[in-house]
């Protein structure tokens, strides 16, 4: 276990036989979070990864969301003008607004369909009557039914097509949801109003499904909307990416693949779409991070000498790796109070001590003598600390405790 001065100060280990835990800020316009380990001394990395967790939906131009589905509410049925405001048995959603919608052959007349060919109160056009004595045949008003048509009411009907008495008088054809009621060969069926759809072939329920925005159904009978790696959703009778699953992300736009890229490892799209890494990074859990050594640096760092750094240090003093048999030392001077900050590195599993030194001090360590100044003890591997120091000339000092009586060294010296 490594030992630390009595005399002043804490330390900081990186090290092959330390472990670490880190956590970094959720990513931006995200909730997601990023918790890992490492544990140093197997060079293991385990990363637990919970990011991209996106609530917002996107709806297409124009739409809302109603409970948990986008629709147009100037054209849904169920939700014209308002969510929840449905239209009756036999309208349709035109611009916001109920309206009667009539099937082939019909004509909305203040807000009743009427067949102006044998209606005797709208005979011909909405609001033109017969006289008495006369009935309406063919848009004109007779003082009798023509062929193929039967009296009823006052008025002249196919009974094998109208639907008010479809088969005989006074046999009306029942209204249904979503859709207008038509006679076919003096038989009752019903024609689905647009976007709806009669997916179940029960009558009494009408058209009961909503083509654009069931997801059993989207678009057609029977579609079902099932993208990889997502939460789908129908829009506009139309399968869509409701909300990726965690670490995946729809960078491309197109749904029949869903949610195609892998946020929390992929380099071009690293925790949200074209968050690209830089050169040398990796993506992990989601965030962009830099090697090193045995571990990874998270944002806001950089590596030196195998350890991570913040990147607001400044490298004012650098070693590079040199052989200081038992003892060995990099002077520097400082001319206004400063935070100093170092790191150092040995091969690895060889044990050290290294600490910042006023020359005194080092003349007596470096004697044999002890403990003096700032010292990290047994160090392995690698090391790192900081201090706040005056002006002066100070030593940062190493003792190699390898048995082969010998290290091999690296250092950085920083102020920040």
């Amino acid at each position: 276990t490594p030992m630390r001065s009595p005399r002043r100060g804490w330390m900081i280990l990186w090290g092959v036989s330390s472990c670490s835990s880190l956590r970094d800020d959720p990513l931006p316009g995200t909730d997601a979070a990023v918790e890992a380990t490492v544990v140093t001394d197997t060079v293991d990395l385990e990363i637990e990864v919970d990011v991209l967790r996106v609530d917002a939906r996107s709806c297409p131009g124009g739409q809302v969301v109603c409970g948990d589905t986008c629709v147009d509410r100037t054209s849904s049925a169920l939700h014209c003008g308002a969510c929840g405001r449905a239209c009756d048995a036999g309208q349709t959603c035109v611009g916001g607004a109920c309206r009667v919608t009539c099937p082939p052959g019909q004509t909305n007349c203040t807000g009743t369909c009427r067949d102006l060919s044998v209606d005797y109160g709208n005979c011909g056009a909405c609001g033109r009557a017969c006289d008495a004595g006369q009935v309406c045949s063919a848009g004109a008003c007779v003082t009798s039914c023509g062929r193929g048509t039967t009296l009823c009411g006052g008025a002249c009907v196919m009974t094998a097509t109208d639907p008010g008495n479809c088969g005989g008088c006074g046999m009306t054809c029942p209204s249904r949801m979503n859709a207008s009621a038509v006679c076919n060969v003096s038989a009752c069926s019903f024609v689905c109003s647009a976007g709806a759809a009669d997916c179940d072939r029960l009558a009494p329920n009408g058209c009961e499904t909503s083509l654009t925005t069931d997801l059993r159904n989207c678009g057609a009978c029977g579609r079902l909307c099932s993208l990889p790696q997502a939460s789908s959703a129908c829009r506009g009778g139309a399968c869509a990416v409701s909300v990726c699953v965690t670490g995946f992300a729809d960078c491309d736009g197109n749904p029949t693949n869903g949610c195609e890229v892998t946020a929390s490892s992929d380099v071009a799209h690293c925790g949200a779409c074209g968050t690209r890494c830089g050169a040398g990074q990796r993506c992990l859990a989601g965030s962009c991070r830099t090697p090193c050594g045995a571990t990874t640096c998270a944002s806001g760092q950089i590596c030196s000498d195998s350890s991570c750094v913040p990147s607001s240090w400044r490298i004012f003093s650098r070693w590079e790796p040199r052989d200081i048999g038992m003892y060995g030392s990099q002077p520097f001077n400082l001319s206004a109070a400063s935070n100093v900050a170092f790191t150092a590195t040995v091969a690895t599993g060889d044990v050290f001590d290294v600490g910042i030194l006023t020359a005194a001090d080092w003349a007596t360590w470096s004697g044999g003598g002890g403990p003096v100044g700032w010292v990290f003890y047994y160090a392995v591997s690698t090391a790192s600390d900081h201090v706040y120091l005056g002006p002066g000339n100070y030593v940062l000092g190493f003792r190699c405790r390898s048995p082969r009586g010998r290290c091999t060294i690296s250092n950085s010296i920083y102020d920040y």
